[in-house]
């Protein structure tokens, strides 16, 4: 195969999949919404579905001509109530841009999954509490998410789950009290 070729999508299916089994495209940017202000320990925002009554993150799907990292910053944007341009910074660039066909749930049929996961912080302290203040948000810790349900006993959603865990994009022990803030 040359550089630079495509590979037909049969071409990632695990062989145990024939092509009828695969659903729509799953093709999204995930926004790990970060806060380092909640007593020193990293925090995920966590959005609450109260229809499923899981937790998801902020994903945005593309729009036409509209990158992954475009789509999220609209999405974290609007979901959030923010300025793009003074409240929060996106990542230049996927923490991890992953590609794949699986059946991440067991007894669900295969998904074609396009996700790129990107680092959002929030700039100003106003801005957080304002985040903190709004129903539907929760600050969730990574062994929460890894664990798939928070200490209160609300679950994550189990494709998110699914996602972070083969993917590796989030640690459970990274919310530990030793951990310093990265940077972009």
């Amino acid at each position: 195969m040359e550089y630079g070729s495509v590979l037909p999508l049969f071409e990632f299916c695990p062989a145990s999949l024939s092509m009828n089994q695969i659903e729509p495209v799953y093709r999204r940017g995930v926004a790990l919404v970060r806060n380092f202000n909640t007593g020193n320990m990293l925090r995920w925002l966590g959005v609450y579905d109260s229809a499923s009554q899981t937790i998801g993150f902020i994903t945005g799907q593309r729009l036409e001509g509209e990158s992954f990292r475009e789509a999220v910053q609209r999405e974290v944007a609007w979901s959030l109530d923010v300025d793009r341009q003074t409240d929060f910074l996106i990542s230049k660039m996927a923490q991890l841009n992953l590609e794949f066909v699986d059946a991440l749930i067991d007894g669900a049929n295969a998904k074609h999954y396009h996700v790129a996961f990107y680092n959002v912080e929030i700039y100003r302290e106003k801005v957080l509490r304002k985040i903190t203040a709004r129903e539907g948000f929760i600050w969730v810790t990574s062994e929460e998410i890894c664990a798939g349900r928070t200490k209160l006993g609300i679950k994550f959603d189990p494709e998110l789950t699914a996602l972070v865990k083969k993917s590796d994009v989030i640690q459970h022990w990274e919310s530990a009290d030793s951990i310093q803030r990265n940077e972009y």
